[in-house]
């Protein structure tokens, strides 16, 4: 990550270089937020990972720096879950010191953190574009999960974990939409909050007839009392897109959703990074006499002998020396490819001095 992430840095207009960057847990590495942070001042956005220690320090943060919410958001590759309660806070980390975090609670009494360095908003001025909300936290995340997912599912781009954030621009998600199960789940959530509408009612009886303790009636209440508002939700949530729905070229029903898609240019920036990096290799294998190697064998056979380069300042030649291959094979396939090249014009700038590359055997 910080190879391409320099890369793309270096190519890009100072306007449009990387200013956040989110991934996943996967990129969990202090060392690695370090850098990104105090090094290339790149805000990183990723999810706290699970070790021992963050989890207990995420289930110890105390009940009232949470807001009651209502949202599902995908998580990872097990779909979207159901987020009910939010705090944007700070968490001590053992390598990393005192960051922050902002922590969404799942309906299973689950607690998932998103790390990150870049202020809120509220503490920064407002001409600081490293500022984040915690909506904004959340939104970035929310949109990284939903096209990593298109990627790697839909296109097989299976490394395209590091999503660069930067801007929005608003979209019209199409989807079709199954409108007899639509009235079958509305049907069905408007019997379960009648149910639990009655069964508070008949709680609230039996309590002030003294037939349920305190204790019993505050279980059981809080109980049906969320099953109540459950079923609320849903019966808004169908409500909502039944008024949304529009009908297609060939009369199907289908869900029109007002949303905000992410500017991925520069992921497929670092992507063609990578890209162009693979064909170089595959060809350099090739011409190798290695054409199935891959990049762990080429190190191993070919780039572990590098050895020095030379800079003749005043005919402005840089001269490339490898050391002695151990099997006359690589040898002689090195020497091959050193002669192709030697008519190749190949340059290279330092100091903003042009250098023509020679190869030397």
């Amino acid at each position: 990550m910080r190879h391409l992430v320099s890369k793309a840095n270096a190519c890009l207009p100072p306007e449009s270089r990387i200013g956040k960057l989110s991934f996943d847990r996967a990129g969990w590495d202090a060392e690695l937020l370090t850098w990104l942070s105090e090094e290339q001042e790149i805000v990183p956005v990723t999810w706290v990972k699970r070790t021992n220690s963050n989890v207990k320090g995420l289930d110890e943060l105390d009940e009232t720096e949470f807001v009651p919410t209502d949202m599902e958001m995908p998580l990872g590759k097990t779909g979207k879950q159901h987020i009910v309660n939010v705090a944007d806070t700070t968490l001590d980390f053992s390598k990393l010191g005192e960051q922050r975090v902002v922590v969404l609670e799942t309906n299973t009494q689950k607690r998932i953190g998103i790390y990150t360095t870049a202020p809120h908003p509220r503490d920064v001025p407002l001409s600081d574009e490293q500022g984040l909300s915690t909506v904004g936290l959340m939104d970035t995340m929310r949109y990284k999960q939903r096209i990593e997912n298109r990627f790697k599912v839909e296109v097989n781009e299976m490394e395209s974990d590091a999503l660069p954030t930067h801007k929005t621009y608003p979209a019209t998600l199409i989807e079709a939409y199954d409108l007899d199960q639509a009235h079958k789940q509305l049907g069905n959530a408007q019997r379960r909050l009648d149910k639990y509408t009655t069964l508070e009612q008949q709680q609230q009886q039996l309590y002030e007839e003294s037939r349920l303790d305190t204790h019993q009636f505050n279980l059981l209440n809080k109980r049906s009392h969320r099953l109540r508002r459950k079923a609320e939700r849903e019966i808004e949530s169908l409500s909502q897109e039944l008024t949304r729905l529009q009908l297609d070229q060939k009369g199907q029903p289908v869900l029109a959703t007002p949303t905000e898609a992410l500017d991925v240019r520069k992921l497929t920036l670092l992507n063609l990074f990578k890209l162009h990096a693979l064909t170089a290799l595959k060809i350099l294998a090739r011409r190798l006499g290695l054409p199935e190697a891959g990049p762990e064998r080429l190190w191993r056979s070919f780039f572990a002998y590098g050895d020095r380069v030379e800079f003749d300042h005043e005919q402005h030649i840089a001269t490339v020396y490898a050391r002695p291959f151990p099997r006359a094979q690589m040898q002689q396939a090195y020497e091959r490819l050193c002669s192709e090249l030697y008519d190749v014009p190949i340059t290279l700038t330092r100091n903003g001095i042009s250098y023509q590359v020679r190869f030397s055997w």
